[in-house]
């Protein structure tokens, strides 16, 4: 004699099925499948005229969303009857195991954490900011600077950052303040355009190709052919504007 009846209709059936194969309850159990489509639809007056017994079960549980009266049911199978879980993935929890959702939590894009004017700011106070960023979840910290200005002891700051593990950006297009933090081991350099494309040969970082200011999609294009071409890694990154901004 089994433990559990699990009643059910047929598009939530094989879900039901592989959900109870993986819970492994103890007792048994036997799966009622029923003439009905949407197993949250069925009343407990509905499954009473399509179950005339409990196939020998303990007792039998019926969708968390079935409407009706568990009592007349009961009454009609002679074992107990109860509701369980809204949500078919909450069965687990609903014995006392942990929800496993497949797949969730996996990810595949990375955040990145801009320190904005980093170049204003002592590397105490930038290495504080750093572990904040990647105690919430930042996977490469950027370092914000000046488009056309330099970032004193740029070097400095990214190695201090790469000795202490973390992925590094630059945010900059003045030519020095690139080939120092490149030279100290940037992972990564935002961004890359026809302004500065003559310095791919010099680099060993990754870079983030962008369109020319004030262009559209053709110059992102004309960008990663010449990037392409110089065999630099690269990331496109087209900049499109917010939904809602037309």
């Amino acid at each position: 004699m089994a433990e559990y009846l699990f009643v059910t209709g047929r598009l939530a059936a094989a879900s039901l099925r592989a959900t109870l194969e993986r819970l492994e309850l103890e007792g048994g159990y036997e799966l009622a499948e029923l003439n009905g489509s949407v197993a949250a639809l069925m009343r407990t007056e509905w499954i009473a005229r399509r179950l005339p017994d409990a196939r020998g079960c303990r007792q039998v549980m019926i969708p968390g969303l079935c409407r009706g009266d568990l009592a007349a049911l009961e009454r009609h199978l002679g074992v107990p009857v109860v509701r369980g879980p809204k949500d078919l993935k909450d069965l687990p929890v609903f014995f006392g195991h942990e929800r496993v959702l497949e797949g969730y939590g996996e990810y595949r894009t990375r955040i990145l954490a801009e320190i904005v004017e980093a170049w204003r700011m002592s590397f105490p106070d930038i290495l504080a900011r750093a572990e904040y960023y990647r105690r919430s979840g930042a996977d490469v910290i950027d370092l914000g600077a000046p488009p056309m200005e330099g970032f004193p002891g740029v070097g400095e700051v990214v190695a201090g950052l790469k000795k202490r593990g973390f992925t590094v950006s630059i945010d900059s297009f003045e030519p020095e303040t690139i080939r120092e933090a490149d030279a100290a081991g940037v992972d990564l350099l935002l961004s890359v355009n026809s302004q500065n494309l003559e310095l791919l040969p010099e680099l060993r970082c990754k870079v983030v190709v962008i369109p020319d200011f004030g262009e559209g999609l053709d110059s992102l294009e004309r960008n990663r052919e010449v990037v392409e071409a110089a065999g630099v890694p690269y990331v496109l990154d087209p900049i499109l504007d917010p939904l809602g901004f037309g």
